[in-house]
């Protein structure tokens, strides 16, 4: 099991009342589709808590997202295919996302 949490630095800058907030005030909704699609197709059940979590930083300002990759292989399948759509990809994505070892579970 491999345990990854992300913050995420969305553009508009102001604190935030929920994930879903940020999505849609910062157009990011297609861009979230690729990671969640990424995850779903390589076997990752994300209705599950127990694989993936979606919460606001403790000040409000930002996203975080914990996940767990089953083992390594798949973990490679799904970096190399958000990697692949994000290569040709033109819509809106944070300005900066950051591996951090808080996880929300």
């Amino acid at each position: 099991m491999i345990k990854i949490t992300k913050v995420f630095y969305p553009h508009i800058v102001k604190q935030y009342d929920t994930v879903d907030q940020i999505v849609s005030e910062n157009n990011y909704t297609d861009y979230v589709a690729i990671l969640k699609n990424s995850l779903t197709n390589a076997g990752v059940d994300i209705s599950d808590a127990s694989n993936f979590q979606e919460a606001l930083t403790e000040d409000k300002f930002e996203g975080v997202t914990t996940f767990v990759y089953p083992d390594e292989s798949t973990r490679d399948t799904v970096v190399a295919d958000i990697e692949s759509q994000l290569a040709s990809f033109n819509g809106a994505q944070p300005i900066f996302e950051e591996e951090i070892t808080d996880h929300l579970f």
